[in-house]
């Protein structure tokens, strides 16, 4: 490694907590889940240890994948949003950024399931996707429709990661619903 760019640095990632320290220090304690208000306030909070079998054992692939990153997330419960899909909301911590809001989802049922992350700008898109449609659904004054049947997944139709993250799903009403995002664009799209 080049000294000279080491050196500079070093110099000023120490610059920046000494101006900063607040900022650096108060990421490390601060939860941050209140950004997941949408879809918790749609969800029941489900102990792991009264899931399934299927479902604490994808519980566990998750939490065995996010082991040595730098996630913060319950490991006690999980928001049950319908039948066949669970969220866990989580927050991706860094010393000298902000935290992102990223979420998996246990989607299958009680033998077979299999755990999506979707990163911070289809997290926001998919609390979006909630929102919006029980504003209109009040706005409207529509009490037959439900924003669970409407936005949560049963089945994944497509996933795909890279430079453009994708997911796509069906719900209860058999709508295909794909979050993707693109950089830091993003969007929904229901088909």
């Amino acid at each position: 490694m080049n000294r000279r760019r080491f050196i500079t640095s070093s110099i000023m990632g120490a610059g920046l907590v000494a101006v900063c320290p607040s900022f650096a220090l108060s990421n490390t304690n601060t939860s941050h889940f209140s950004k997941f208000k949408y879809l918790m306030n749609k969800g029941k909070y489900i102990s792991v240890a009264n899931l399934s079998k299927g479902i604490q054992d994808t519980f566990n692939s998750l939490t065995t994948s996010l082991k040595n990153s730098d996630y913060e997330y319950s490991k006690t419960q999980i928001i049950k949003l319908n039948s066949t899909s669970y969220a866990v909301p989580l927050v991706k911590k860094s010393l000298l950024s902000s935290p992102k809001n990223e979420m998996a989802l246990i989607v299958g049922n009680t033998f077979k399931s299999k755990f999506y992350i979707l990163n911070e700008y289809q997290t926001s898109e998919f609390n979006l996707l909630i929102n919006n449609y029980e504003n209109n659904l009040k706005a409207n004054k529509i009490t037959n429709l439900s924003v669970s049947e409407f936005a949560f997944p049963v089945s994944i139709v497509k996933e795909s990661k890279g430079k453009e993250n994708l997911l796509a799903y069906k719900n209860l009403l058999n709508n295909e619903i794909t979050i993707s995002s693109l950089g830091k664009k993003s969007k929904a799209v229901i088909s």
